[in-house]
């Protein structure tokens, strides 16, 4: 499980990535985008795979994006 502002360790990585020499990673969640993103995307959204949402346990609202139901 994740804890919010709880840092992952960084593990075996590969090459170049500037991840391999911190200590940790912090996660956060990002939902700016449910805010900013269109109506008419979200309409588009759930015309052309709305099915697929609501197989995975998703529910349209009205004004945003919904979270998976469990």
């Amino acid at each position: 499980m994740l804890l919010e502002n709880s840092p992952l360790s960084v593990a075996h990585v590969i090459g170049g990535n500037r991840i391999r020499m911190s200590q940790g990673i912090v996660l956060k969640p990002d939902y700016e985008w449910k805010e900013k993103l269109p109506d008419i995307a979200k309409q588009v959204f759930w015309v052309l795979a709305g099915w697929y949402a609501k197989k995975h346990g998703y529910q349209k609202l009205s004004h945003s994006l919904a979270d998976p139901a469990k």
